[in-house]
């Protein structure tokens, strides 16, 4: 156990029993479950430095909870199911590869002529983007933006998310877009939604 202003953390398993009610004004912050899955409990530690509140050191440490078994179930499911995806650096074509099959160019899922946030873009027609032919930018920029349909249409392909946009709207395109988020430099064409030139 630590204790840094007035918090108690807690480490190790099963001292949180033994451990009396905390004083007016301090509380007990149990990372218990992070030190034990080896996730980072510093954000945490800051958190609390930063004079957040109880209810939101938390959410924050629930919200890495459950990012670290969302990840996990990706894994397994992943590690049962090979696809592989390749891309042509020259024409930006994208091919995707199952075990048994012929490779055979990424397209994109049904669901995403289905979806507002994507149906606009997919008929583009670029040197490095036109989905409908097989070719996705993959070249990052400071949003990511042109990135967010090639991981979107790549997770597609190996999700259990086969079905329609509307019975799960939100969960792939959220996976794609968190896929594509990092930092780098780049722009966007006017003529086209995701070329990125």
């Amino acid at each position: 156990m630590s204790s840094v202003a007035g918090l108690r953390i807690i480490l190790e398993a099963g001292c949180a029993d033994q451990l009396p009610e905390p004083l007016i004004g301090r509380f007990y912050l149990d990372l218990q479950p992070l030190h034990q899955l080896d996730i980072d409990i510093g954000t945490a530690v800051m958190e609390v430095a930063e004079g957040r509140t109880p209810a939101q050191v938390q959410s924050g440490i629930d919200a890495r909870l459950a990012a670290f078994k969302l990840r996990e179930r990706a894994l397994k499911y992943f590690q049962a199911r090979p696809v592989e995806v390749w891309g042509n650096g020259r024409n930006h074509e994208v091919a995707v590869y199952r075990e048994g099959t012929s490779p055979s160019l990424l397209q994109p899922a049904p669901w995403m002529w289905e979806s507002n946030e994507w149906n606009y873009m997919l008929n583009d027609d670029c040197p490095t983007f036109c989905p409908t032919k097989g070719r996705w930018h993959w070249e990052l920029s400071s949003s990511s933006s042109e990135m967010r349909p090639l991981a979107t249409a790549v997770l597609s392909v190996s999700s259990p998310l086969q079905g329609s946009y509307q019975s799960e709207p939100f969960a792939v395109p959220e996976a794609g877009t968190a896929a594509a988020d990092q930092d780098a430099d780049g722009g966007q064409c006017e003529e086209c939604h995701g070329c990125g030139l």
